[in-house]
C-alpha cells in the first residue's frame, strides 16, 4: 500500500444520534393529523351519509400517529419490524390516494337513496376530493418508503481531505 495515501486517510470520530429525538421533528405533523381526523369526525356528525373510505382514512391517521409516536418515545423493540411497518403504512397511503376516484364513486353508489343526492352534491362541490387530498398533503409530510431514520448529513469537520 502506498505510505503517503494511507497516512492521509483518516477516518471521523464516531457520531451518535438520539434516534428518538431526530423523530421529534414530526410532532406538529401528527397534531394536524390529530386535527384533519377531527375535522373527518364533525363531516360525519354534521352529514347524513357515512361514507366508508372516511373510516379508513381516520384508521390509518391513528396508525400513523400511534407509530410515530412510539418512534418519539422509543416505545418499540424490533427495529426491523417497525421499518417494515412504516413501509407498509407509506404503501396503504399510497394506495388510498391512487385509488380515491375509485373511493369516491364506490361511496356513492353505496350510499342509501336518501344520501344520494346528498353524496352527488359532495362530488360536485369537491368535498369528497378534498378528503383525500388532505390525508394525502399530511401523510406526504411524515410517511417515507424504505426510510424509517432519515438522518440529514453532519459535518463534523474532522477529516483530511486528500
Amino acid at each position: 500500500m502506498d505510505e503517503k495515501l494511507t497516512n492521509n486517510i483518516l477516518v471521523s470520530d464516531i457520531g451518535y444520534i438520539d434516534v428518538n429525538k431526530e423523530f421529534e421533528k414530526y410532532k406538529e405533523i401528527i397534531s394536524e393529523i390529530n386535527q384533519y381526523i377531527n375535522e373527518l369526525q364533525m363531516f360525519l356528525v354534521v352529514n347524513p351519509c357515512m361514507p366508508d373510505y372516511i373510516i379508513e382514512l381516520m384508521d390509518l391517521c391513528n396508525c400513523i400517529i400511534k407509530t410515530y409516536t412510539a418512534l418519539i418515545e422509543g416505545n418499540y423493540s424490533n427495529n426491523e419490524l417497525i421499518f417494515i411497518h412504516v413501509n407498509r403504512l407509506c404503501e396503504h397511503a399510497n394506495m388510498i390516494y391512487k385509488y380515491r376516484e375509485e373511493k369516491i364513486e364506490a361511496a356513492i353508489s353505496s350510499a342509501l337513496a336518501h344520501e344520494k343526492s346528498a353524496m352527488d352534491e359532495f362530488k360536485r362541490t369537491g368535498i369528497l376530493n378534498e378528503h383525500f387530498e388532505k390525508f394525502h398533503n399530511l401523510t406526504d409530510k411524515i410517511l417515507s418508503k424504505n426510510v424509517v431514520f432519515e438522518f440529514s448529513h453532519e459535518n463534523l469537520d474532522n477529516y483530511e481531505k486528500i
